[in-house]
């Protein structure tokens, strides 16, 4: 009997340690200033990487630069540019939704209005979201530094 209670005992440690464990990875997201890594980190740490086309990191990475450094809204100026640069979009919607699936402790943070829907963001919504939550931190970092 005391063997049944000691296995419990285990299993219910075991689980509490998860659920900590799991709480401290999203309190650590929500102290997470992006401005503090590369956009390739933060990428990363959303979840965004190899797609079965191998490249859904390096594509969204371009997506999100390009249009922060051309100062345009995702749409075919990006497509088109995506194909120039030997991506598609097809890697870009891969990727997204593979983070979606993820859900890591950052990607809850940075997309949490749409933690109730099952569908990923559109492709839009998803390099609009990321572009100005990195890109608004590095900005504020500045601003702060600045004075």
């Amino acid at each position: 009997m005391d063997n049944v209670f000691e296995e419990l005992q285990k299993y219910i440690d075991k689980r509490v340690e998860e659920a900590v464990d799991a709480k401290i990875e999203e309190l650590k997201a929500y102290l997470l200033n992006p401005a503090s890594m590369t956009l390739k980190e933060f990428l990363l740490r959303l979840g965004i990487g190899a797609t079965k086309w191998g490249r859904g990191l390096e594509c969204t990475l371009f997506a999100v630069e390009y249009c922060h450094n051309n100062n345009i809204k995702p749409g075919e100026k990006l497509y088109t540019a995506l194909e120039k640069n030997g991506f598609s979009e097809r890697e870009l919607r891969s990727a997204k939704e593979i983070a979606c699936k993820i859900k890591t402790p950052l990607y809850k943070r940075v997309f949490e209005m749409y933690e109730p829907s099952l569908r990923p963001p559109s492709n839009t919504q998803f390099i609009t979201i990321i572009e100005v939550y990195y890109y608004s931190s590095e900005a504020s970092i500045e601003k702060t530094e600045s004075h």
